[in-house]
């Protein structure tokens, strides 16, 4: 075996991968306690969070979240948009509870365009 071959078998034994859970299909309310209404939700395994962009989490999930859509956490203090510049404290979260990561969908109705109309 090549250093070259070795390393990369390194590589791939240290890899995290996460279990995304993603709630979707309803909205957050803030009365009388803040929640999530929806009762779906969709797992994810073998995800490798640490090396995702937004943009690859959403392909990783885009059988239930739509262009337009937007993906959330909760935190202590309210809810996170999950973006590039969270994703790190998302992970770090989700290692406190055995790489899971719980995720939420805020949906929105895309708009209307009509280009036959121009």
């Amino acid at each position: 075996m090549e250093k070259d071959d070795q390393n990369n078998e390194d590589n791939e034994d240290t890899r995290n991968y996460y279990q995304v859970n993603l709630n979707y299909g309803d909205h957050f309310v803030h009365i009388p306690v803040f929640s999530y209404t929806g009762p779906r939700y969709k797992m994810y395994d073998n995800v490798e969070l640490e090396n995702m962009t937004i943009q690859d989490l959403k392909v990783c999930v885009s059988d239930v979240i739509g262009e337009y859509d937007s993906l959330y956490y909760i935190t202590k203090d309210g809810i996170k948009l999950v973006n590039n510049d969270s994703i790190g404290e998302l992970v770090d979260r989700s290692k406190l509870s055995e790489n899971v990561a719980t995720l939420y969908v805020y949906h929105v109705t895309p708009p209307n365009v009509d280009s036959d109309n121009e």
